[in-house]
């Protein structure tokens, strides 16, 4: 690992106050002032992958697990919610290393089959390099008004043993993430 980085994998409501609160601003930080971010309501995390350096939190991953539909069939989906290195530390790749850890995690274990994020087109490539795959699906997640299709792009990452899918509608069954 990176200097001495620690990384670790916690069940989110398992997070001290101190570090849930500190993800919980770098999210509003990072993505409060986008939009679509404002409009709607989002899951909150299950689990928190979290990296330190020196006893300093350096940087995050949140996930959402879930079973979604991905057209007729069901799916244990580990919903990748923010990869986000704080600004102080960017640049000295922890980003990378906690996608490592994730990747780790996912693939040591027989339950999650994929990998689903959202991104803005800026990121696409970088999550392609990491073996992330673009998926053209109508993707349907709840809303306290009612089921709205995501708009924007949607990226899966295959976990699972079988050959990777491209499915024509993802359902979330429940609030993005």
């Amino acid at each position: 690992m990176k200097n001495d980085l620690k990384i670790e994998s916690f069940k989110h409501e398992k997070l001290s106050s101190e570090n849930r609160h500190l993800v919980s601003l770098a999210v509003k930080e990072e993505f409060g002032k986008i939009q679509i971010i404002k409009k709607l309501r989002w899951s909150k995390p299950t689990k928190t992958i979290l990296a330190s350096f020196e006893e300093t939190v350096v940087g995050f991953v949140n996930i959402v697990e879930r079973n979604c539909n991905f057209d007729d069939d069901t799916e244990l989906v580990a919903g990748l919610s923010n990869l986000i290195v704080l600004p102080e530390h960017r640049g000295k790749g922890y980003g990378l290393e906690l996608m490592n850890f994730y990747d780790q995690m996912l693939t040591n274990q027989d339950e999650v089959s994929y990998g689903l994020l959202f991104c803005s087109d800026s990121l696409v490539l970088y999550y392609q390099r990491l073996n992330w795959y673009l998926v053209k699906s109508e993707v349907t997640f709840s809303q306290p008004f009612g089921k709205r299709i995501w708009g924007s792009n949607t990226m899966l990452k295959n976990f699972s043993k079988a050959q990777s899918l491209y499915p024509k509608t993802i359902n979330l069954n429940g609030l993005p993430w």
